[in-house]
């Protein structure tokens, strides 16, 4: 299981039904970048990423971060 950070990046992904391509297309990163926060922990974007994910995910960076 990932770190906490991602454990909430996958429960919002899949509570918009969004799959780790189509996040990481709208974000402009790989599903690569996505999928290794969600499963490996200490894993985390920097903060112009998770911008851009939290944008596509409808939530704010702090929503996102915890």
């Amino acid at each position: 299981m990932g770190s906490a950070f991602g454990t909430r990046l996958r429960s919002l992904r899949e509570a918009k039904g969004l799959t780790l391509p189509q996040v990481a297309d709208a974000a402009g990163c790989t599903r690569a970048y996505i999928w290794e926060p969600e499963k490996k922990p200490g894993q985390k974007p920097s903060a112009e990423r998770i911008q851009a994910i939290a944008k596509v995910l409808g939530v704010t960076m702090e929503d996102l971060m915890g």
